[in-house]
């Protein structure tokens, strides 16, 4: 088993290594490329998207603590594998919520453009009125993001509803319901 956790420790730092080159010479835009070319990053949600790592780097960086945790203790401490082996996941784990957490919660934290978010796909989380504002929930580079919105056709788009995004003016977002979802969106009736 030392081979393998050995093993794992290079390939995670090898690979670990040529990904911060790559960020280093293209810009740290270079991951939200990945999707543009057709290669889907994980997405989690819940308390997984703060634990699991999505970014490229912070996941070869639980692989490679994967490898140190279980060879130290394959190899050092001469545990058997049936304990060293959850060992190192528990420790990968660990590991990558210490790294990874904060540096989701900074990210989270980073001012979006008004352009980034043109044409994306977002979900209703308060209700759209018709002569005034909601709020929308949109999935932007792994992260979800709320901001105000308003409706670009004068009907009400209830809480739940997809929402295609049109144009954003001083952080106000227009949007309106996605094809699949305008039979589901109704008008106020209320005068």
């Amino acid at each position: 088993m030392s081979i393998f956790y050995a093993m794992t420790f290079i390939v995670g730092v090898s690979l670990m290594g040529i990904l911060i080159m790559i960020r280093f010479v293209y810009g740290k835009e270079v991951f939200n490329k990945f999707e543009q070319i057709g290669i889907k990053l994980p997405k989690f949600t819940g308390s997984a998207a703060y634990i699991m790592p999505t970014s490229p780097i912070y996941l070869l960086v639980a692989i490679s603590f994967f490898g140190v945790i279980g060879w130290i203790f394959d190899f050092i401490l001469d545990v058997p594998a049936a304990f060293s082996l959850p060992s190192a996941l528990i420790g990968a784990v660990t590991s990558s919520i210490i790294i990874y957490y904060p540096q989701r919660k900074k990210m989270s934290l980073e001012r979006i453009k008004e352009d980034d978010l043109f044409d994306l796909e977002a979900i209703v989380i308060e209700d759209i009125e018709p002569d005034g504002y909601g709020r929308i929930e949109v999935d932007y580079g792994g992260i979800n993001h709320v901001v105000n919105a308003v409706g670009t056709d004068e009907k009400q788009i209830p809480k739940g509803e997809k929402v295609q995004i049109l144009l954003c003016v001083d952080e106000l977002y227009f949007c309106t319901p996605k094809e699949g979802a305008i039979s589901n969106t109704h008008e106020n009736t209320q005068a």
